[in-house]
């Protein structure tokens, strides 16, 4: 089964997928951020 999106002769789908992987931690990053810099007290 070949793609039928292609970017220079190259699938679409492959180079697509690790964005959602990667972001997929990075709330929770964000998160331990926060807390550790936050210096404001009404934070929930």
């Amino acid at each position: 089964m070949e793609s039928k999106t292609k970017l220079f002769g190259h699938p679409v789908h492959p180079m697509l997928i690790p964005f959602p992987l990667g972001l997929l931690g990075m709330p929770v990053i964000f998160d331990l951020l926060a807390m550790f810099f936050s210096t404001c007290s009404t934070m929930a």
